[in-house]
């Protein structure tokens, strides 16, 4: 005789908990001077930016190999998004992206923001870069950092602390994911830069959260991400921070950072708002699981 749900909650729980924790721990000791000390200063920005994901994605290959046992639970991620889901998140896709970034227009606009050159190879081969660089960090932002943290993360733990409490857990942890590369890019990282970071960190996870449970899967919301993660790590990024890509940005004015988290809240908003007009539409078909 089958077991019922309830017995099979704490087993299918566990894993998600053990890929949090794993992942919270790996980013804790980049953080430790040793650590830095021991991978080398030339070595940590690509131990960083590269090895975190991949080891998202390692452990949901290890962790996550079962699939949860089915059940009448809330709607969890899906890598296949729903069709009519996707076209309608799509546009507030773009808009989340634009606003996250706009804090650097109205920056340049007031006399704010500085831009300067980057990694110079970068800068010679710009096209060359997009060329690889482009389609593996949309691959690491759907099949490592999304399907770890929503897949692995979010689906686990619902059943454990319902969906609230497991969207919390899988922001935790990609926040928790984003602090080396923030706190790690100079050896005294400006106050209102990283707190405008942590929160632009927090809200992106949010994003990705309202994404997957909006019927936009693990698929839009790995695309969404990667995107990002390609624009702050090859295109432009904040000097402060541990990336340097194509061209940097620095800003001596506090008021930058208090647009840039803003309007990162704004982004997350407008993918909220997005989903749960994406959810209220006739027609929604329920999210496969993963």
């Amino acid at each position: 005789m089958p077991p019922s749900r309830p017995a099979a909650e704490p087993a299918a729980s566990g894993p998600a908990f053990l890929c949090a924790a794993l992942l919270g721990a790996a980013a804790v000791a980049l953080l430790h001077p040793a650590t830095q000390a021991a991978i080398g200063r030339t070595r940590l920005g690509p131990v960083v930016f590269w090895g975190l994901p991949l080891l998202a994605g390692l452990l949901t290959a290890v962790l996550f190999r079962r699939r949860p046992p089915r059940g009448d639970g809330p709607d969890v991620p899906a890598w296949r998004p729903e069709g009519a889901a996707l076209a309608r998140l799509l546009p507030f896709c773009a808009a989340a992206f634009a606003l996250d970034q706009g804090f650097l227009g109205l920056g340049h606009l007031l006399g704010w923001v500085t831009f300067t050159y980057g990694e110079q190879r970068l800068v010679s081969h710009p096209l060359l870069a997009a060329a690889w660089a482009l389609p593996l960090c949309l691959l690491v932002g759907v099949a490592c950092y999304e399907r770890a943290l929503r897949s692995g993360i979010l689906v686990g733990a619902e059943r454990r602390l319902g969906v609230l409490g497991a969207a919390a857990l899988s922001l935790v942890t990609g926040v928790a994911i984003a602090l080396p590369g923030i706190l790690l890019g100079t050896s005294f990282p400006d106050p209102p830069y990283v707190a405008a970071a942590l929160v632009a960190a927090a809200c992106r996870e949010a994003a990705s959260c309202a994404i997957v449970l909006s019927g936009g899967g693990v698929l839009l919301a790995g695309l969404y991400r990667g995107w990002l993660f390609y624009f702050e790590g090859f295109l432009l990024n904040d000097l402060n921070a541990l990336s340097f890509p194509m061209a940097n940005y620095t800003s001596s004015e506090p008021r930058l950072y208090l647009v840039r988290a803003g309007m990162a809240v704004a982004a997350a908003a407008a993918l909220a708002l997005g989903g749960a007009w994406a959810r209220r539409r006739p027609g929604r078909l329920r999210p496969a699981r993963s």
